[in-house]
């Protein structure tokens, strides 16, 4: 029961383009970060986002 609450409020997080994410003031830091990373044809929810600028700025080089 409780995976099944946590998919319905995965489902309901609204989905953002890569325009309107590389528009928004809270990801004004990252935003070179978002626009080499983030593909033009998919929608992004915030946590995803979050994700995948702090995957990168964690990131070990080598």
């Amino acid at each position: 029961m409780e995976k099944e609450k946590s998919k319905v409020k995965e489902q309901m997080a609204p989905e953002f383009t890569k325009e309107q994410i590389l528009q928004a003031s809270s990801f004004s830091k990252h935003i070179d970060i978002i626009d080499a990373l983030l593909q033009a044809d998919k929608r992004y929810t915030m946590e995803q986002v979050n994700g995948i600028v702090d995957g990168f700025l964690k990131g070990k080089v080598e």
